[in-house]
């Protein structure tokens, strides 16, 4: 039998969080899975595959992609987990670890390769169970972590051994420190290292931050309550983009100034199949900054020419009414060059823009061509513009610094370092207003 623990299916009370139950969840049978899968290859010798990768791709075949994302359950993988464990120094025995939401186990994983191996399989499985401490609200993904554990333990001492000599013998093993429960109910003390991929999804907070409140990210609840919680130990996190470059949480970076947040390590899309761009940070910022000491910073920004703004019209939700004027939408401009001819117009009590002006799509990814999609609107008239457009106005009024930013704004340069300050699906004015920028007078 492998254990057989009850979830807590609320959380900490003091936040009122809404959050999925994820024991009721079809998840719980991928240990079964695995199981089932080492069971026919039990003659087979282990190998990095099968205790490295074979539960993801378990994961993958037989869950769809929406179901995954619904439920947040999404596992680290061998190379996020090994950018986030570059930023940690202490790889011993004397220091307590911990991964609060550890899913299938892989940050834990990665740190035990790290560990000095010792005499034989079962001293190294005893002393990595009085150090590691995970925590999932699934039951399964705990078992599979101790599992993969034992099977790890064993091919680092014994890389020729087979996988029927350790299944038979896994379910003997303790791991005190492996629990089911909630997160943010852990309340473990003397934790030294904190390694954390929390889920990713929208959640209403009841719970009024200084930061941010309503519907906010799980990942940014997280990193504040563990920060909070652990103040002295090192905290490690994989973290979704809009944390970092985000607008709306730049209370929250501000209040965790401690983390290297301009600094942090990008890693980029989190695997093929998920569309999220996420980066690795520690409040062990030394190392972080070794990296970035000779960074120059640019004192000009394309804020310093443009006043930069979103769209106001929002064009299912506004009412038409009003003056008239020409209507600029995503779908009614092409997405580069000059354009000076429009046909489509519309009412509205929202605050026209006059032009010469620069119009850039808001929404934008990391593995398009052109990451500033922008077009120059060559008119004197007064535009209406949608809510999917950023609007950036010359504060000289000429048409010569439009044309002088759309060259750099599309440029390769550009392209480099907006992937740098921000990777969500959507631009930001902030993002936009901060990019460095001199114009070139010809």
């Amino acid at each position: 039998m492998y254990i057989q623990l009850v979830s807590n299916p609320s959380f900490i009370d003091s936040l009122n969080l809404q959050l999925f139950n994820r024991d009721d969840y079809k998840v719980m049978y991928l240990c079964q899975r695995y199981i089932s899968f080492l069971t026919a290859h039990q003659e087979d010798c282990l190998s990095e595959a099968i205790i490295f990768d074979k539960p993801y791709q378990l994961l993958r075949e037989n869950y769809s992609d929406d179901e995954l994302r619904l439920h947040g359950v999404f596992f680290s993988g061998r190379e996020v987990a090994k950018q986030l464990l570059s930023c940690i120094q202490k790889y011993d025995y004397q220091h307590q670890v911990m991964d609060p939401c550890c899913g299938a186990g892989d940050l834990l994983l990665a740190y035990a390769v790290k560990l000095p191996p010792l005499a034989d399989p079962k001293t190294t499985i005893l002393e990595w169970a009085k150090i590691l401490h995970g925590n999932d609200s699934n039951a399964d993904f705990v078992n599979i972590t101790k599992l993969r554990l034992v099977l790890l333990a064993n091919y680092i001492l014994i890389p020729s051994i087979t996988i029927q000599e350790v299944i038979s013998t896994w379910e003997q093993y303790i791991f005190p420190f492996l629990t089911v429960g909630n997160a943010l109910d852990i309340n473990t003390p003397d934790i030294d290292i904190v390694l954390l991929n929390p889920p990713y999804q929208q959640i209403v907070v009841n719970k009024i931050y200084s930061w941010g409140k309503g519907k906010i990210s799980m990942a940014a609840v997280f990193i504040y309550e563990f920060y909070y919680k652990y103040p002295k130990a090192i905290i490690a996190a994989i973290l979704p983009d809009v944390i970092r470059s985000g607008s709306r949480y730049i209370k929250l970076r501000q209040d965790l100034s401690m983390f290297p947040w301009k600094c942090a390590q990008i890693y980029g899309r989190f695997d093929k199949r998920t569309d999220v761009d996420v980066f690795t940070i520690s409040n062990n910022s030394k190392i972080f900054f070794q990296n970035n000491k000779n960074i120059k910073k640019n004192t000009k920004t394309i804020a310093s020419y443009f006043f930069v703004h979103v769209g106001s019209v929002v064009p299912h939700r506004d009412p038409i009414k009003g003056p008239s004027h020409f209507f600029l939408t995503a779908k009614n401009l092409p997405s580069k060059g000059e354009v000076t001819s429009f046909t489509e117009t519309r009412k509205s009590l929202r605050t026209p823009h006059k032009g010469p002006f620069l119009v850039m799509r808001r929404t934008s990814s990391p593995t398009d061509k052109v990451r500033c999609a922008t077009t120059i609107i060559n008119s004197a008239e007064d535009f209406f513009i949608e809510n999917h457009l950023i609007v950036l106005i010359p504060k000289n009024g000429k048409l010569e610094t439009c044309r002088a930013a759309y060259n750099f704004l599309v440029s390769q340069q550009c392209n480099t370092i907006v992937n740098k300050m921000i990777r969500c699906r959507h631009l930001t004015t902030s993002a936009i207003s901060n990019l460095p920028y001199i114009e070139e007078k010809e």
